[in-house]
């Protein structure tokens, strides 16, 4: 591949022992200064058409101007260079079809030239050129309808993982999803199908989660896939999750991709005690209205912990909440650790309430008022503190 900095660096010394300044060389070729300087700080290479002329005023050979590192084939880049600025395509597709020149050398002036022009070369090119390391290197360059074209001419049986990454940014999906199709076989490495991912279809992409599955279940893989999986493959791996064959914080790192039914039936598993407590509480920002107002109804009929209720707290409507707590209090299930947890969710009347009933009781010791004062009436947190300090019971 050509250097830009290494012809920048060849203009400017050449230039200079011309004793032209940038702006002299640039009227010279009817360009801007500019684009001289660009030029000379390898930002840029000049465009073939004024390549030819730019050699000339500097006194040497294009090869000389555009040599590379490589050892052979690099003296006939400046032919390719000029016969390509004249449109000769026939011509140099016929010296590279005859290896005259290597199609190495086609590489390392690809960026100086345009799609269409190396389109229009490439449809002249024998197939025997078309190796994968070629197409490769050439792929940036090309438009997505001539490497598609010459993705279909390579007549080698299957592509490497290697090459197959490096096409796909490049490629039409349906031409990527053949070659994945030709390199499938067996378990497919985890990292392989997350560089893929952006550039696949979702039916393409499951049937790739399904062959890792063949091999050790990579629980980051599929985390960083989620957003490109469909939601009947997202559905299987949480099912997976919920039958305790992979882990169950993986229902937590999917919940935002998958679909709410879905949330919705999994926290009320949690609730019944299938999944982790944890569990139901991470889903609790992800679970429906609905769905939170059913876990509500479970913990009227005591059937979830303590534990939970104060964790999903800030997720529950007003009505639901107070019933909840209600309930839970009535039946000597709300500590009062619990109320400083759901102090801030709570109405300040029932609050209140609850807080008078504990500290009635002796549950409540001056730690736990002091959490739950900034959500007490003035009112009622002075009579509850003159109480505690009389040791007599609070007016109901």
């Amino acid at each position: 591949m050509i250097d830009s900095r290494r012809v920048g660096a060849r203009i400017s010394e050449l230039r200079k022992q011309q004793d032209m300044t940038q702006s002299n060389l640039a009227e010279k070729l009817n360009m801007s200064h500019q684009a001289v300087s660009k030029w000379e700080r390898g930002e840029s290479l000049p465009d073939i058409a004024v390549l030819p002329q730019l050699a000339e005023l500097l006194g040497i050979s294009l090869d000389e101007l555009l040599s590379s590192d490589r050892e052979s084939g690099s003296k006939y880049i400046g032919k390719l260079l000029k016969d390509l600025s004249a449109g000769q395509t026939a011509e140099v597709a016929s010296f590279i079809n005859t290896n005259a020149a290597a199609a190495e050398d086609l590489v390392d002036i690809a960026p100086m030239l345009k799609a269409s022009t190396l389109g229009q070369l490439t449809e002249k090119l024998e197939p025997v050129v078309f190796n994968h390391q070629f197409v490769f290197q050439m792929a940036p360059f090309l438009s997505r309808q001539s490497l598609d074209q010459i993705v279909t001419t390579v007549t080698e049986h299957s592509w490497e993982w290697e090459t197959i990454e490096g096409l796909a940014p490049f490629l039409p999906q349906e031409s990527l999803s053949r070659l994945v199709d030709g390199a499938v076989q067996g378990a497919v490495p985890a990292d392989r199908i997350v560089k893929l991912a952006p550039f696949l279809n979702q039916g393409q992409l499951s049937q790739l989660v399904r062959a890792a599955e063949e091999g050790e279940f990579d629980l980051q893989m599929v985390v960083s896939l989620a957003p490109f999986l469909d939601r009947q493959t997202l559905g299987g791996i949480a099912d997976r999750a919920i039958n305790g064959e992979i882990e169950g914080s993986m229902l937590l790192r999917l919940a935002p991709f998958l679909e709410q039914d879905a949330v919705d039936r999994y926290a009320e598993l949690a609730a019944e005690g299938s999944i982790q407590p944890d569990i139901v509480l991470g889903l609790a920002p992800f679970i429906s209205r609905e769905g939170l107002g059913r876990l509500a109804g479970r913990g009227l009929q005591g059937q979830v912990s303590e534990r939970v209720i104060v964790g999903l707290g800030p997720f529950l409507a007003g009505d639901h909440l107070d019933a909840l707590v209600r309930k839970a209090s009535e039946g000597g299930r709300l500590s009062s650790n619990a109320l400083v947890g759901l102090a801030p969710f709570l109405g300040q009347e029932q609050l209140g309430l609850l807080v008078q009933s504990a500290a009635a009781s002796g549950q409540l010791s001056p730690d736990r008022l002091a959490g739950i004062a900034p959500f007490l009436g003035q009112q009622i947190l002075g009579n509850i503190i003159s109480e505690m300090l009389s040791g007599a019971k609070p007016q109901q």
